[in-house]
């Protein structure tokens, strides 16, 4: 895949910070990378340089994934309470008959859960039976080396090719920011583990950059749920001076991000992120299952837009007891589908025949109605109703789809921005953001809170592995420094645009 060319200048300046961000798809899908510079003054731009993107092989995401089943516990616990497989067990088709398309919830009243102030520390609790964590075994340490060394190897040559594909020199990057999803175990008393997926000490020598990694297990040991990390990077990144914003993901799993303004000065108590639920993934499950493999994806929502809406579906849907949780909230491995497949399924199977008979397309249309039904239900309980969002920045590849963005719109009456005018792309977006943390890093900001992760304290987060003495003395050299003073909170990157 060939980058799309940022602006930049043709080599670093004493007043540029030069960064690698790395960003591993939380479904183990991809590897994108990317070559940022980030303006050392008052403006804090963030250019990209240039990008690269590689999907993970088969094989390789096939073993990841066996492991990750493996060796995750059957629930996980936060500050509020256990989200398991039964928060995605849906109504049976009694419960939800004749539940009818509620007024906008974005307008509903709503009230924020007392927990969110001072939610207890994260503590695992092993259950008996079926439930009990599973405890990694020594030929998972084994299967878990060799994967180390793969996806290890792969981001190493990755990173090669960005610069073969970069106007851009190696010898003048600070750091490579890596931002992995990592897998996670429980031990004998319940305590979770996460185990990073790519070796620091081994890129940092095959490769001579400095490494930076680890972010989510370091929130783990604060406490934390290890996600979402990149809410801060975002308002670093994305706010704007005058308006308050909210990110909307619409990728495989949906996820919202409220930002306030860039001149906000406790940004960190007020910046909200969480997961919404099920995303572009199960739209393009149930295009493949309706279809019968013919389509992989409903290319700009063309055959939804035919449908009607299946109101007790969409009911069924909707009851899954996830969307009663509380925020944070965190789906390490994203929303699963399968449920909601599944009552496609039932839904098809029991419709009459004749004219009111459901079709492929009215499944689609009223999968694309629950979409956006979970954003606005999302923004109505979780958004700060006194400052209010102004404007919506979609990302992601559900905004290409025109009945979806045209359902948001309805439920979010908000001016709409895409993601190109910040000069960035959704490929561009997830390494860009994995740079901004590897920013915080050396700036020490802190790149969780107790509001976004459920964490005991914020903290700058991050392991720095030194890569070849070059390379470290250009850090050295950059101004970083592990007893500095800390920088002001907006000093250190913002594309804000007005």
């Amino acid at each position: 895949m060939q980058p799309t060319r940022k602006r930049h200048s043709a080599h670093a300046t004493l007043t540029t910070k030069r960064l690698i961000g790395i960003s591993i798809a939380r479904t183990f899908r991809e590897v994108r990378a990317a070559v940022v510079e980030s303006a050392d003054d008052a403006s804090g731009r963030v250019n990209v340089v240039g990008q690269h993107e590689v999907p993970i092989p088969t094989s390789l995401r096939d073993s990841i994934c066996s492991l990750d089943q493996r060796l995750a516990s059957s629930a996980f616990t936060s500050s509020i309470g256990t989200i398991a497989a039964s928060d995605f067990t849906l109504a049976s088709d009694d419960d939800s008959a004749g539940e009818s398309d509620p007024p906008s919830p974005y307008l509903a009243p709503y009230s924020m859960l007392s927990a969110r102030s001072a939610p207890p520390a994260l503590q695992p609790q092993p259950t008996a039976g079926d439930d009990a964590p599973n405890i990694a075994s020594r030929s998972d340490v084994v299967h878990l080396i060799e994967i180390r060394e793969e996806l290890t190897e792969l981001v190493a040559a990755i990173i090669g090719e960005l610069f073969l594909r970069a106007d851009a020199s190696p010898d003048e990057v600070l750091l490579a920011a890596i931002d992995e999803p990592g897998v996670r175990s429980c031990d004998q008393s319940g305590r979770s583990h996460f185990h990073s997926l790519v070796d620091a000490a081994r890129l940092a020598v095959w490769t001579g950059h400095n490494v930076l990694d680890g972010f989510a297990g370091d929130d783990l040991a604060c406490g934390g749920i290890g996600g979402p990390m990149t809410g801060l990077a975002e308002w670093r990144l994305l706010a704007s001076p005058h308006r308050r914003r909210v990110v909307v993901h619409l990728g495989e799993t949906l996820r919202m991000t409220y930002l306030p303004t860039a001149t906000s000065s406790d940004a960190d108590r007020h910046v909200v992120s969480f997961d919404v639920g099920p995303g572009t993934a199960l739209l393009d499950r149930l295009v493949r299952y309706l279809t019968g493999d013919r389509r992989v994806m409903d290319d700009g929502g063309r055959l939804a837009v035919q449908g009607r809406l299946l109101h007790p579906l969409v009911g069924r849907w909707l009851s899954a007891p996830f969307f009663e949780r509380g925020i944070p909230r965190y789906l390490p491995r994203g929303a699963p589908v399968d449920p909601f497949l599944a009552a496609a399924k039932a839904e098809l199977a029991k419709s009459p025949q004749g004219e009111q008979a459901a079709t492929a397309r009215d499944i689609l249309y009223s999968a694309n109605h629950f979409l956006a039904q979970t954003i606005g239900m999302a923004a109505g309980r979780f958004l700060p109703r006194e400052q209010p969002p102004e404007e919506m920045v979609v990302v992601g590849g559900g905004r290409h789809n025109g009945l979806l963005l045209g359902e948001l719109r309805r439920r979010l009456p908000l001016r709409v921005r895409s993601i190109e005018p910040f000069e960035l792309d959704d490929s561009s977006l997830p390494p860009a953001l994995a740079s901004v943390l590897g920013l915080m890093y050396l700036d020490r900001r802190p790149t969780n809170s107790t509001a976004l992760t459920a964490a005991d304290v914020s903290r700058v987060l991050g392991r720095l592995t030194a890569g070849r003495l070059a390379n470290w003395d250009l850090l050295l050299q950059s101004g970083f420094s592990a007893v500095s003073v800390p920088r002001s909170l907006r000093s250190v990157v913002g594309n804000g645009l007005p």
